[in-house]
């Protein structure tokens, strides 16, 4: 029986290789084992960054629209809820081109994100924990120095005492 080298089999394996590491620095694009090892790492960092680059883009997005938004005096998610109940359906990468390019058109969305969002109060209200209502229990009553905070934020209803 005559042996089998696998010549032009293993040849192109092989070439396949060192054609993807080119450009890589000393060994690892002379060197098969190196270059096989740095290529197979570099194509697991391609996929893996493939999917970061779109998690990075939107939370730029986000970043954007939210500054354009302060600087109208309404913040990120006040904004998108307005236009989710408009149902203006402007995606984030559109909102932050606008933000950054046609100031005046994003203007007028805030403007109209604010006119659908009415906020019952004016003036913030310190929350220190958030108390859900639990089935078969009366709600959690909130610590003393959340009354202190909720007193100095709320507007008096009566006004006669300053508190």
């Amino acid at each position: 029986m005559s042996r089998v080298k696998g010549g032009t089999i293993h040849k192109s394996r092989r070439k396949k290789i060192m054609d993807l590491a080119k450009g890589f620095w000393g060994g690892r694009s002379r060197l098969y084992r190196s270059a096989r090892h740095t290529v197979e790492k570099g194509l697991a960092y391609a996929y893996r960054d493939r999917k970061v680059k779109k998690r990075e883009f939107r939370s730029l997005w986000i970043q954007r629209i939210n500054a354009a938004c302060r600087v109208e005096s309404i913040n990120y998610s006040r904004f998108m809820a307005g236009l989710r109940k408009l149902g203006i359906s402007l995606d984030r990468k559109i909102l932050a081109d606008l933000a950054l390019n046609q100031p005046e058109a994003f203007r007028e969305l805030t403007e109209k994100a604010k006119q659908s969002v009415s906020r019952p109060c004016v003036l913030p209200i310190l929350r220190l924990h958030r108390s859900r209502p639990r089935i078969g229990c009366e709600q959690r009553k909130p610590a003393p120095f959340q009354f202190f905070f909720l007193m100095i934020f709320q507007p008096n209803p009566d006004k006669s005492t300053p508190y």
